[in-house]
């Protein structure tokens, strides 16, 4: 089958889904809306969509701070020409990336209208409290769309189903790799953050938590992010300027925009995973 996901960038987090369906015999494509600095392209690489003349001229009159994330929740292709691309690529299936955002609406449209199967795919929780209003929301998208739902978040295989088409697909990582071996070397403790360079991962947070704890332990902290965006630049500003206020260069490195493919080394070379996020 020809598959084409469409997102607002290609996550790291997806990479194990392409893998799966490319050594499965299909073919896999990926629009969207922008790349980031750390993405892996050495599976595929992602078509960037051109933003509708409607999205550029609000982008310029708003000028968000975090471009990224206005692109991802606020901009869009124009529909007719993106129409057009769909039935040029006729995928056998499209998977929409979060139904809500008005890229993933035009595209769910074009791919209904196309005749097209649609998968809708979230991180959404699947075996959470539901209400009403959910319900009757999630039933009305799945009808209008004969469409399939997939989340990776809070779902319990051994509970009910919620949906005869809503299903819980956990991600999944390659364990086809070298696994760690060596604990401790030095007898210190090395500690590795992963998270691109906004506030919500709470990097100064993990700094004065890492300032305490180095004072009674042997520890040493790496921080890997990605570094691509203007946002990106201030909130690494900010974190360069803690390390320097609190005096930590000795014991934390920070790493920007490494390759997917070195990112599993640096697993095995740590001792401790820490996600500091407060919205993940």
């Amino acid at each position: 089958m020809r598959i084409l996901f469409v997102a607002a960038r290609f996550h790291t987090n997806q990479v194990p889904f392409v893998k799966a369906l490319q050594e499965a015999g299909h073919e896999v494509l990926f629009d969207v809306l922008f790349r980031g600095g750390s993405e892996d392209h050495s599976l595929l690489v992602p078509t960037v969509v051109r933003p509708s003349l409607l999205s550029r001229l609000r982008m310029r009159l708003r000028r968000p701070v975090n471009v990224a994330a206005y692109h991802a929740d606020h901009s869009f292709p124009s529909f007719l020409p993106y129409l057009r691309r769909l039935r040029r690529l006729r995928p056998d299936v499209v998977v929409v990336r979060d139904p809500n955002r008005p890229f993933a609406r035009r595209a769910a449209l074009a791919a209904r209208l196309l005749g097209r199967r649609i998968v809708i795919y979230t991180q959404g929780e699947v075996h959470a409290r539901s209400t009403r209003k959910k319900d009757l929301m999630r039933e009305g998208l799945i009808r209008s769309l004969g469409a399939t739902w997939f989340s990776p978040v809070r779902g319990e295989p051994s509970l009910p189903r919620v949906h005869e088409r809503v299903n819980y697909l956990p991600f999944a990582a390659d364990q086809d790799r070298p696994v760690k071996e060596v604990w401790f070397v030095d007898d210190r403790v090395r500690i590795l953050a992963i998270g691109k360079f906004v506030p919500r991962k709470n990097h100064l947070l993990l700094l004065e938590a890492f300032d305490v704890l180095r004072r009674d332990h042997a520890v040493d902290l790496t921080i890997v992010g990605e570094l691509s965006h203007a946002d990106h630049h201030a909130h690494h500003a900010l974190v360069m300027d803690e390390i320097a206020l609190r005096e930590l260069h000795d014991e934390v490195t920070v790493r920007t925009n490494v390759p997917f493919t070195d990112v599993h080394a640096l697993y095995v070379q740590h001792d401790l995973f820490v996600l500091a996020s407060r919205d993940e």
